[in-house]
């Protein structure tokens, strides 16, 4: 449908439409492992007319933050100078005369901006909410459960695109979003740090593993020479030596220490702190995957994101053939710290652990062979149910408490 019919059925149902440009953005992946990349998608809503934009790349997404997307080009002039324009805005082709951006677009005083919560492109968002501020214009953001009724609710089709919803949403009823603050682009920070933390890490990993490699080859050569001398030994003194595994260490060293004041700074921390074994690693690596438990309408939704659900008896696990349909890092992180819960017994969250494993043995006083032959409620078994157990009641306890937070920060949203 087009803006105009969207416009006429929210006035039929009593809503008001509010003046200034509205912008949606939905963010695309650029680069996949597999599989189409996707560009992020804009669609401005100007009084009655609807532009539609496509970001192929993070470079067309950075020049829409500061304002210099180019939305057409013409002909350069003769001994134009062409240093007032960015290097990747000229093009040319062949012997064809060279074009230059004949307009620009971004983000003006008075705009209001919508995207969607959590998924990809938060440094996008960060970005995007630091400009809004900087020039006067407002972003918002809203949970994927409220725009899924939204869709619903004013019957969109799968085609029209999921910019155009947002913009037209937030031009409709901006009481739906939420703006974005300080402690938003706090909780973004942590998710990008540990994002880089994670990949010094397996940058690590692999620069070990070539290290060692290299030590194989090299004590092989050397067998004759140095008899005391081991593969390890070899190994050892490369990590301690050589010039580009030492500097991936201390970059991951240094993001360590960024991750764990970033993680102190949030309001959140509090919750994670008080509970024994829990630390600014794990808590990071929990708070990245949820990002913001506001994009969830209840507790069971979590639950399910997080892979620590109950469906059917039995809880959520990965089967051959079959998407998981939760964030792995959420489900792992719970697994580390219910383990956390394991090795420290007379915690608060130890002592619900043991007691969660003996409700199991009561119910399951004998172990049984299923039809496949394979063993249930073995001893092994009944701990690891109960460290998803103690996992699910932990997650409803941090929906439950990080809610309370949310609320008592949410601040009343202004209808322009």
């Amino acid at each position: 449908m087009s803006f105009g019919t969207k416009t006429q059925m929210f006035h039929d149902q009593g809503g008001t439409m509010q003046g200034g440009r509205y912008i949606g953005v939905h963010h695309g992946v650029k680069k996949l492992v597999s599989g189409k990349a996707s560009p992020t998608l804009l669609t401005i809503i100007e009084g009655e007319e609807v532009r539609n934009y496509e970001l192929a790349t993070e470079n067309e997404e950075l020049d829409f933050v500061r304002g210099l997307f180019p939305t057409s080009y013409r002909k350069a002039d003769e001994g134009e100078n062409l240093s007032v324009f960015a290097p990747h805005h000229i093009k040319q082709r062949g012997d064809e005369r060279i074009k230059v951006p004949a307009g620009y677009e971004g983000i003006h005083l008075g705009d209001t901006v919508a995207m969607m919560l959590g998924g990809s492109g938060d440094a996008f968002a960060e970005a995007l909410a630091r400009k809004a501020e900087e020039v006067g214009a407002n972003f918002y953001r809203i949970a994927p459960f409220r725009l899924k009724e939204y869709r619903e609710r004013y019957l969109y089709n799968k085609d029209v695109q999921e910019s155009l919803v947002l913009a037209e949403l937030v031009s409709h009823s901006p009481d739906l979003f939420q703006r974005i603050t300080s402690r938003d682009i706090d909780l973004i920070t942590v998710r990008e740090i540990y994002r880089r933390r994670m990949n010094a890490m397996k940058d690590r990993m692999a620069a070990a593993h070539r290290l060692r490699q290299l030590a194989i080859g090299q004590s092989f050569r050397d067998a004759g020479l140095s008899p005391e001398s081991t593969v390890e030994i070899a190994f050892e003194r490369l990590k301690t030596t050589d010039p580009s595994f030492l500097a991936i260490q201390e970059d991951e060293k240094r993001l360590v220490k960024e991750l764990d004041e970033a993680v102190k700074k949030l309001d959140i921390w509090p919750l994670f702190e008080q509970i024994e074994g829990v630390g600014p690693s794990i808590a990071a690596r929990l708070i990245s995957a949820i990002i913001d438990v506001k994009r969830f309408d209840s507790a069971a939704k979590l639950k399910r994101y997080c892979g620590v659900a109950v469906i059917d008896g039995k809880f959520m696990r990965r089967r051959s053939g079959e998407t998981c349909g939760y964030s792995n890092d959420a489900r792992q992180a719970l697994y580390l710290l219910a383990e956390q819960f394991n090795r420290r017994p007379d915690s608060e969250w130890g002592k619900k652990l043991r007691q969660y494993k003996t409700n199991l043995r009561t119910a399951h006083p004998e172990v049984e062979i299923g039809e496949n032959g394979k063993k249930r409620y073995t001893d092994a078994h009944i701990h690891k149910m109960g460290l998803w157990r103690t996992a699910t009641r932990f997650v409803e306890w941090l929906y439950d408490e990080w809610m309370k937070i949310e609320v008592e920060a949410e601040e009343p949203l202004p209808i322009a």
